[in-house]
């Protein structure tokens, strides 16, 4: 996995074998809880048609920084969400792709 940081926005990309996804999640300075902007951005290959719906993504990213924050005992509130319609299915991967963020920041590892 690939992780890196623009701005406020934290970033993971994950490609295995000919499966690729690309998470980012920007936080609230402060434990707010809020509506959840999501932003669909535009594959290297070209426009989007169809794609991973919307809804399960953010869900799925949600419900993985949830269960991080439960097992570390941290408070991390999601502001944003970015992804790519045209990446890979399972949306479930998503929830794996925001522990790994939460884990990385809670475990002050780098954001290259």
């Amino acid at each position: 996995m690939m992780f890196s940081r623009v701005g406020s926005l934290y970033r993971v990309a994950r490609i295995t074998g000919p499966a690729h996804n690309l998470l980012g999640l920007e936080f609230h300075d402060h434990s707010v809880s809020s509506d959840v902007v999501v932003d669909k951005l535009q594959s290297p290959d070209g426009p989007e048609t169809g794609g991973l719906p919307e809804a399960q993504v953010r869900d799925a990213a949600l419900a993985g920084v949830e269960e991080a924050n439960k097992d570390r005992g941290t408070s991390y509130s999601v502001k944003r969400v970015q992804y790519i319609p045209a990446d890979s299915p399972p949306t479930d991967v998503y929830r794996f792709l925001a522990r790994c963020i939460v884990e990385r920041i809670d475990n002050r590892q780098p954001f290259g």
